[in-house]
């Protein structure tokens, strides 16, 4: 059976009279000559027989407390919601769990309650609340970035809230993920959930799928949602270059240097040196900037050098640098090559120092002066 909603307050009761004929508000504590207060409602007097010594309720405390109740259902009923009162948390106690008030300035920012008993003011940083929005804007305003080796944080970005499990939630705490109990050399997504009415980090190797909204969730669980990425080094250890943030992405270069000289004599593209290799994160369909600088020479067998750059190995990019010139002669040149390279899967990959000599060996500079350098740009 349909329970029809009762009739609400379109007026206050008493609203009009004067005011000589309203208490407002009723007082908390006991009040003399069988006044009505909140704590005593009105006293054993006003029940005894006026013949007998009694005092008959007063006319001005019926509509006191009419006028208050009223009012109070009437606010209720109009979508209203109270903001966080410090008379009234420590008159009640604190506010009880799974309260919510509203922000003491913003429109439309609520605070939800995580602690019993919460005498806290969540306008000033108050513990245990957990700030919200309900709006038909879903907000990704947080982004993931590398704070040590052993931690990584989600910053507010864009407004500071993030859609989680069908709500907008603050990310003014700035929660973390620390890399205690996570494997060596391992790709990470990591994602937001909520716990105890505030946003908590996870690492998980499962991956993600895209929503109808945009949102992109944890495979199997829409209740957490997708943040970044991450790869741990051989120590389970975080590396600043190797974290990606999904939301409010953030352009990210890294650079590795040839440390010594070093040559080939390979006829075709060989790995110049290993330590070359600079590591990256994409997330798919995205595009990655190169550029490749230094100085490198033929030898005294004269021929030709050619310089270039390879991704996860060593076939070598169309873009390359060639030196060379008569026979029996040294030559020594500047690498310059820039590009961008599509079409990677998303996930860990490395590009790296690519060289080759047409004849006798060719040398390529590294160290200090000249030094062969290679720089790797993930957008932004």
């Amino acid at each position: 059976m349909a329970i029809t909603p009762p009739t609400k307050f379109a007026a206050i009761w008493a609203n009009d009279e004067s005011a000589s004929f309203v208490t407002q508000p009723i007082p908390t504590g006991s009040q003399p000559a069988g006044r009505a207060s909140l704590n005593d409602g009105f006293p054993q007097i006003c029940f005894t027989n006026p013949n007998a010594g009694g005092i008959p309720p007063d006319g001005r405390d019926f509509n006191g407390i009419l006028y208050m109740l009223t009012a109070a259902a009437q606010f209720q009923q109009a979508g209203g919601i109270y903001k966080w009162d410090s008379v009234f948390s420590a008159a009640v106690g604190g506010y009880p769990l799974g309260a919510v008030v509203a922000h003491a300035t913003v429109v439309g920012f609520f605070w939800l309650n995580g602690t019993a008993n919460n005498t806290t003011n969540p306008d000033a940083g108050g513990v245990g609340w957990t700030g919200f929005t309900i709006a038909s804007q879903i907000a990704t305003g947080g982004q993931l970035g590398f704070t040590s080796a052993t931690v990584l944080t989600l910053s507010p970005k864009a407004g500071g809230f993030l859609w989680v499990n069908g709500f907008n939630w603050t990310v003014a705490a700035s929660p973390t993920l620390t890399n205690s109990g996570l494997a060596a050399s391992t790709l990470y997504y990591v994602y937001a959930a909520i716990s105890a009415g505030a946003i908590v980090l996870a690492a998980s190797t499962t991956g993600y799928t895209v929503g109808t909204n945009g949102i992109a969730t944890k495979s199997g669980d829409a209740t957490q949602t997708l943040v970044g990425m991450c790869q741990t080094n051989g120590s389970s250890q975080f590396t600043s270059g190797l974290v990606r943030s999904y939301w409010n992405r953030a352009l990210a270069k890294t650079r590795t240097v040839l440390g010594s000289d070093t040559t080939t004599a390979s006829a075709s593209f060989v790995e110049i040196s290993t330590t070359m290799r600079n590591s990256f994160l994409v997330w798919a369909g995205e595009n990655v900037q190169f550029y490749l600088d230094g100085g490198y020479a033929t030898s005294t067998a004269g021929g030709n050098a050619l310089t270039s750059i390879g991704f996860d190995g060593t076939t070598a990019e169309q873009e390359s640098s060639v030196l060379g010139g008569p026979a029996g002669n040294v030559f020594t040149g500047a690498v310059g090559i820039s590009g961008i390279k599509t079409g990677l899967s998303e996930g860990l990959h490395y590009a790296t120092l690519l060289g080759l000599s047409s004849a006798g060996a060719a040398k390529w500079f590294g160290g200090s002066a000249g030094a062969v350098s290679l720089s790797i740009g993930t957008p932004g």
